[in-house]
């Protein structure tokens, strides 16, 4: 089932690593209301930066919330996971804060 989530980018990290000899860069946006959702996609993870208002839309599947796109709030700038030259998938992960 589609759903919406909305809220202020708070903060926006980078992680880069390699596995399996594959290279790989990690982008997370924390929210203002503590909550992190990640993404292996360059131009949702370089589209959208600390204060941005957004709303996401996706779907949950099993642990992970995959991201079918982001927008910022009264704009008009639109922003898929959809790859443009390859077929690597896009899963956002909501991580939630450990108390």
């Amino acid at each position: 089932m589609m759903e919406t989530k909305t809220g202020t980018i708070k903060s926006v990290s980078v992680k880069e690593g390699n596995t399996n000899n594959k290279v790989w860069k990690s982008y997370t946006f924390e929210m203002e209301d503590g909550k992190k959702y990640s993404t292996f996609d360059e131009k949702l993870g370089t589209t959208f930066k600390a204060g941005d208002s957004v709303s996401m839309e996706g779907e949950a599947n099993g642990k992970y919330w995959n991201m079918n796109s982001m927008v910022k709030e009264n704009s008009s700038e639109v922003s898929s996971n959809k790859p443009e030259q390859d077929d690597t998938p896009c899963y956002i992960i909501e991580l939630w804060k450990l108390k």
